[in-house]
Order: C-alpha cells, then sequence, then structure tokens
C-alpha cells in the first residue's frame, strides 16, 4: 500500500531514535545507526512527506557521539542539501548549523564557528531559527572554552546551562551537561567537567546506559567506556 511504503522509513528512523534516546534506552548506537542509514536510504528514493532532512539529522548526531566525525561532516552536507531542496531553511539552520559549528570547533576552526553563530543569533532574532534557543548559549560557551581554555570565563558556561535548566526539558538539560562536561575536559578545566558529569550521570545513570557512560569518563575512578562500546556488551 503508497501509504504503508511511506510509513516504512520513518518507522526505522522512530525505532532509531528510542534505541539512543528512549526512555530507558540500552544505547545501541551501531544498531540505531544502521536503521537511520536504511531509513535514509528508502527516503531518497521516496519521500513524499518530506522527512529525509530529518533522518539526515539524527544520524548526524549519532555519528557525532560515535565519533566518526568524517561522515557525520558527510550526513550534514547530505542534510543541508535535502533541506534546501524542500524549502526547510528554518530547520537547516537549527540542525545542521548547529553540528557544522560544533565540527569546525573540532577542527579549529574557531572563526568558522563563531561566524555560524553570528548568523544563528540573527535568525534567531528574525524568527527564522526553530530550535531550542539555549543551543546557541551552549554553543557561545563551547567556542569560550575553545579559544580561551582554562582562562574561560566560566560565567559563560553557567549562563548556557541555566539557559537549558530554564528551558526545562530533562534530555535538553541533560545533553547540555554532557556537551559542556565534554567542552570543560578538553579545555583542561576537569574539575568543572566533573561537576556536569556527575549531574548528568545522576540524571541518566538508571535509564540510559550509552549517556551514563559517556559522562562517566570525566568522573575520577570511573572506568573509560567509548559511546560505540556499550552497545558491543
Amino acid at each position: 500500500h503508497p501509504q504503508a511504503q511511506s510509513n516504512l522509513p520513518f518507522t526505522a528512523y522512530h525505532a532509531a531514535v528510542d534505541a539512543v534516546y528512549g526512555k530507558r534506552s540500552a544505547g545501541d548506537l551501531t544498531g540505531a545507526l544502521t536503521q537511520l542509514q536504511v531509513s535514509a536510504r528508502l527516503m531518497e528514493r521516496s519521500d513524499p512527506l518530506s522527512r529525509l532532512p530529518v533522518v539526515l539529522a539524527y544520524g548526524a548526531l549519532v555519528l557525532w557521539d560515535l565519533g566518526r566525525y568524517d561522515e557525520c561532516r558527510e550526513w550534514v552536507d547530505r542534510g543541508r542539501e535535502a533541506s534546501t531542496k524542500r524549502g526547510m531553511v528554518k530547520f537547516s539552520s537549527g540542525w545542521f548549523d548547529l553540528l557544522q559549528a560544533r565540527l569546525d570547533l573540532r577542527e579549529s576552526q574557531v572563526e568558522a564557528a563563531r561566524s555560524l553563530l553570528a548568523d544563528l543569533r540573527r535568525h534567531q532574532a528574525d524568527g527564522m531559527f526553530i530550535w531550542r534557543p539555549h543551543q546557541l548559549d551552549l554553543l557561545e560557551a563551547e567556542i569560550e572554552l575553545a579559544t580561551a581554555g582554562t582562562r574561560a570565563d566560566l560565567l559563560v558556561v553557567e549562563r548556557a546551562h541555566e539557559s537549558a535548566v530554564a528551558f526545562g526539558y530533562r534530555h535538553e538539560i541533560l545533553w547540555t551537561r554532557l556537551e559542556l562536561a565534554d567542552a570543560l575536559a578538553a579545555a583542561g578545566l576537569r574539575e568543572e567537567a566533573a561537576r556536569y558529569a556527575r549531574l548528568a550521570v545522576e540524571d541518566c545513570a538508571d535509564t540510559n546506559r550509552h549517556l551514563a557512560a559517556r559522562a562517566r569518563r570525566h568522573l575520577p575512578g570511573e572506568p573509560v567506556q567509548l559511546a560505540g562500546e556499550v552497545a558491543a556488551e
């Protein structure tokens, strides 16, 4: 049935998202990625409801979590192209520009990331930015940590955290804490990284093994376990 065919790729997408971010998730990132890859292939042939950019966005996010940054950039590029073809400008800025900025930061292209942040702030002011506003505060904190290192203004970091808490969505608070812990550790501020990591573990220790393992990397005395290893247990 045509309707069943159109729903098939999105069924794979939902299964993948639930595997990573579900209420009680085992954190099977590799399995989730496989389902998203299948979903994207099906949608590239037929995408009557313009859902391909959504699938590519989640795929890019999973690849980021797995540390497969070259593939993540490929999915970001594919997602931006798919969004542009479908006239989904707001979606493109909300998902792919944010990931692009983080990929730029990881490759020490700080000015490129700063330029994207400025563009996103303008989109926000013009009502063209549909993603959660606290994500821009998080990106600003990540740029501050990448440029200033141990001399970074921690008020910028705390503002990003408070912005996520004010937003009120539990997973977004958890995600912000994890991203801040990673950025603080990379800047050499390990005690601060551990503080946010402890908050993250309290949030997800009993509900999401993948995210809990990611947070524990920043806690003294905890075994180091990378994202992809959770699924292999």
